[in-house]
């Protein structure tokens, strides 16, 4: 039987491994034990057959890490689950308010008020990702959020989109098993789980007393066309 030369099982490596990326850009599944395989049957060495089949877990592996070290690579990791057609823009503001906002989770700061200009993903950092780190990457499914806006509807929607990314397959792939959302309360306006922790939103103009949340968030608490009206205010 004809020897496989180096150069052949080389190209068969780099094939399989091609073949495998191309399959994960198209969105096919692609079993990392059967790349391992085909490359072990072309005489790749075992230690790199082997490297081929846990690359992958590897890689996964390394962004949960990353995710529950550092705010902002939750937020990237989990963006595409809120916004999969908007690629997420990390600037000079948004590593502010991630630095701030680990400084709270880690006790260092215990009020933070954030002015920064419209469209710097602030609501979204505070108001939407926020209690989704700390509850699962963070380990503190304890925390309870009460928010409250201007708005009632944008309010509703945050807490909409942060149990959106905490059902997310991702997320519960990697921190489904620290918590669940208790079925009997799973609504937009109110949610909780199993650990004591819970997520309320309201308006300004409605309920707030009788709640003792760990976080309150006021996030757009008037409308910028009634700041200067004396009545709103």
């Amino acid at each position: 039987m004809r020897a496989v030369r180096p150069a052949a099982t080389l190209l068969l490596v780099v094939t399989a491994a091609l073949v495998g990326a191309a399959g994960a850009a198209a969105g096919a599944p692609v079993d990392p034990a059967a790349i391992a395989a085909a490359a072990l049957a072309a005489g790749c060495p075992v230690e790199l057959a082997l490297l081929f089949g846990h690359a992958r877990q590897a890689r996964m592996r390394d962004a949960k890490l990353r995710a529950e070290a550092c705010f902002l690579d939750f937020v990237e990791l989990t963006w595409p689950v809120i916004e999969p057609g908007q690629p997420f823009v990390r600037g000079r503001v948004q590593e502010a308010i991630a630095l701030h906002l680990e400084a709270v989770t880690a006790g260092r700061i215990t009020k933070l008020l954030c002015n920064v200009p419209p469209g710097s993903t602030k609501s979204l950092l505070v108001n939407v990702f926020w209690a989704a780190w700390e509850w699962g990457p963070k380990g503190r499914p304890d925390l309870r959020y009460m928010s409250w806006s201007y708005s009632p509807d944008l309010t509703l929607e945050h807490n909409d989109l942060c149990r959106k990314i905490i059902k997310s397959e991702i997320y519960q792939r990697f921190w489904g098993e620290r918590f669940r959302l208790d079925e009997s309360s799973d609504a937009k306006g109110f949610y909780r789980n199993d650990k004591g922790g819970w997520r309320r939103s309201s308006s300004i103009k409605g309920a707030a007393t009788g709640f003792r949340a760990d976080r309150l968030i006021f996030d757009d608490p008037h409308n910028v066309k009634d700041a200067d009206s004396t009545a709103s205010l």
